[in-house]
This record gives structure tokens, sequence and C-alpha cells, in this order.
């Protein structure tokens, strides 16, 4: 967990998903074997991988903290809000 993490309580930043991301068999398999729907971009100094809407792909290993925290962060969203 780096100072930023600690301070804010964000569970990510660029270079631990891009960590994740090279370590996510199944993501890195499907960007093999389609490459043409997705590309690496520089994002706060650091590479991620994105699909080609500019979408960051969040892997497995973040998915349930990012959930978590945007859910508590937001203070529970529904859908219409």
């Amino acid at each position: 967990m780096d100072n930023e993490e600690e301070e804010y309580g964000y569970p990510l930043t660029p270079s631990l998903v891009y960590q994740e991301q090279q370590k996510d068999a199944k993501l890195m398999k499907l960007v093999r074997k389609h490459p043409e729907h997705y590309t690496i971009r520089t994002l706060e100094g650091a590479d991620v991988i994105t699909n080609k809407e500019r979408r960051l792909l969040i892997p497995r290993s973040l998915q349930q903290r990012t959930i978590v925290w945007y859910h508590d962060y937001l203070q529970h969203p529904s859908m219409t809000r």
C-alpha cells in the first residue's frame, strides 16, 4: 500500500493496475488474441491497458476492492444517482 492509498483509502493507482493486469492470465490472453481491441496508454505517468474506447481494464484481483471502495465512498449510490 502506498502513501496515497493510505491517506485517501483509494484502492487503485495506475502502476498497481498495470502490475495486476500483467498478472491476470485471462486478461493477457484476451489482449494477445485480439490486439486490435486493446492498447497501452499512459495514465498519470504509468502504462495501463485500455480498450479502444479508452476504458481502463480492471484486473480481477482488483475488482472487488474497487467496487467496495466506490460503493462506500459514493455512499451507496443507486442506479439513478
